[in-house]
């Protein structure tokens, strides 16, 4: 996989959700998801954008990337990133359903649940 990827979230990136999670009254993950292109327009890329409040600073990172010819469009490219990378956190046991969807984007609360509920709900989890 050659992709070709922008040092930051580059400015034309598409807005997806906010999902959140909370472990516990001072333990929050609120998490930003964007798509975008690579530099060469062959990869879908998912970001992910939240506010690091050890370091009192905005973070930004690349979750996973899909080949632009698996999705019609950027909806549907947004879906499976997304089941990508949640599948892949939650086998490595660090990942649970979404406590809260706070803001939508590109996708709506009825997307995001179906993604959800199509991983939590594969080996009988609960949600």
């Amino acid at each position: 996989m050659q992709v070709k990827h922008y040092d930051n979230l580059p400015e034309s990136s598409t807005y997806a959700f906010t999902a959140e999670w909370w472990y516990s009254p001072v333990s929050t993950r609120i998490d930003n998801y964007f798509i975008s292109k690579d530099k060469s327009n062959k990869y879908w890329v998912l970001w992910n954008s939240w506010f690091d409040d050890n370091w009192l600073k905005d973070e930004e990172d690349i979750l996973t990337v899909i080949k632009v010819g698996e999705a019609s469009d950027i909806k549907f490219a947004a879906k499976l990133l997304i089941a990508k990378a949640w599948r892949e956190e939650k086998g490595a046991s660090s990942l649970d359903y979404p406590e809260f969807i706070s803001q939508t984007g590109l996708l709506d609360v009825d997307d995001i649940e179906e993604i959800a509920n199509s991983i939590w709900d594969e080996d009988g989890d609960d949600n």
